[in-house]
């Protein structure tokens, strides 16, 4: 950090027993970094990474608290950047960078890393709040209906690792899912009662999206969202137990040293996260062509009625694309492997860092063309169906149909 050194300090809250990482910490023999390992007592909940952050609250007396998961870099100007704009204001109880558009409307929680609290305000809640896997959303929403409000920074001062695997990414997205379930069992008379604090916004929830890639993302997670809610529904115990998604990542890896099974077998196992997507395609282009046939064989007896046919045919093979973005995923991964992850950052003094801005995301030509061409035809569509529809209804309002 490019910070005076005795003005912070760094605590290592190791929740998994690692003995060389104790080692490693204590060989630093430095006052601004401490080693912390908590005893759990069997039987006794310990609430997985929100126990461990308020464990590391024991242990700290400092009036600000930054969250930090431990596979991921700060750039070296996060405190210089983050903390002006947590200190001019006594009423901010976070500041969270890269977030979505949610901070225009007020609505920006925490994301579980690369936040600055206030510990003042994190006291009078009783700490981050264990009634969810997702302690982070929880937490920010708790500060919010106590009237308190974030700021939401859009600087890309910190990387990380996301999930390597389909399947790592899915557990992550539906253990997401688990928590702003287990969230709203545990808070909805508090957050939508009539002394709550929130903000409409924040109570009606935020829906405001990238207009092809969300709306392509909602489609295909729908499946493995719905799973999610089916078991909350029927064991809501169960959603407090997951496998962390590094745990998934390595198997994995490991599992690629394995035999490859036959060809056919070898689809099966690589789509069986999927099959749901393939029935839905399969069952999509049989009602589409069954549609088409009987088009084909009124020859345009009913030019309107073959427009909604036609229109809605449209409609269902444009959901079969979003569709068939995890199953051309699976087939066709990234050839980029795990190992070579390292070869994104740079070293100096054997220490990792980055450059703000070197890490954005690259456009290419044809991602900016498909956002271009779905979002006309989208348009065109509706627009289309809207004025067959209004001057079709016109029409039977004039006869006396309707």
């Amino acid at each position: 950090m490019d910070c005076p050194k005795h003005q912070f300090r760094v605590l290592v809250l190791d929740d998994g027993g690692d003995d060389e990482l104790k080692r490693y910490c204590e060989e630093l023999e430095s006052a601004c970094v401490k080693y912390l390992r908590r005893k759990k007592i069997p039987g006794v909940p310990h609430n997985f990474k929100c126990g461990n952050l308020n464990y590391g609250l024991e242990h700290s007396d400092a009036e600000f608290v930054v969250m930090m998961d431990a596979d991921m870099i700060l750039h070296p100007s996060f405190l210089k950047t983050l903390l002006p704009h947590i200190v001019k204001d006594p009423k901010v109880s976070f500041v969270q960078i890269p977030l979505t558009c949610q901070y225009t409307f007020g609505a920006a929680p925490c994301v579980g890393t690369g936040a600055i609290f206030r510990r003042k305000h994190l006291d009078e809640i009783g700490g981050f709040q264990p009634m969810s896997i997702t302690k982070d959303t929880m937490t920010a929403f708790k500060l919010f209906n106590q009237g308190f409000k974030s700021v939401y920074l859009n600087r890309k001062l910190q990387i990380g690792l996301t999930p390597w695997t389909f399947e790592g990414y899915i557990k992550q997205r539906q253990r997401w899912c688990q928590g702003a379930i287990q969230q709203f069992s545990a808070t909805w008379r508090e957050m939508l009662g009539p002394k709550s604090k929130l903000s409409l916004v924040l109570k009606s929830g935020s829906v405001f999206h990238n207009p092809s890639r969300d709306e392509s993302h909602f489609w295909w997670m729908t499946p493995f969202f719905l799973q999610t809610i089916y078991k909350s529904i029927f064991s809501y115990s169960s959603t407090f137990t997951f496998t962390p998604t590094s745990s998934i990542d390595r198997v994995a890896a490991q599992a690629k040293f394995t035999k490859q099974p036959a060809l056919i077998k070898f689809f099966l196992v690589k789509l069986k996260h999927v099959k749901v997507h393939i029935i839905y395609i399969l069952l999509v282009l049989a009602v589409v062509a069954y549609r088409i046939s009987w088009v084909a064989k009124q020859r345009g007896r009913n030019c309107s009625h073959d427009f909604y046919v036609i229109a809605m045919s449209f409609f269902l093979l444009s959901t079969c694309t979003h569709m068939l973005v995890p199953i051309v995923y699976i087939l066709c991964p990234p050839s980029y492997k795990p190992g070579q992850r390292k070869g994104l950052l740079h070293y100096k003094e054997k220490v990792p860092h980055f450059v703000e801005g070197d890490h954005l995301p690259k456009w290419h030509w044809s991602a900016m063309l498909y956002e271009a061409i779905a979002n006309v035809v989208v348009v065109i569509f509706w627009v289309a169906a809207l004025v067959i529809a209004v001057t079709k209804a016109d029409r039977q309002c004039k006869t006396g149909a309707v």
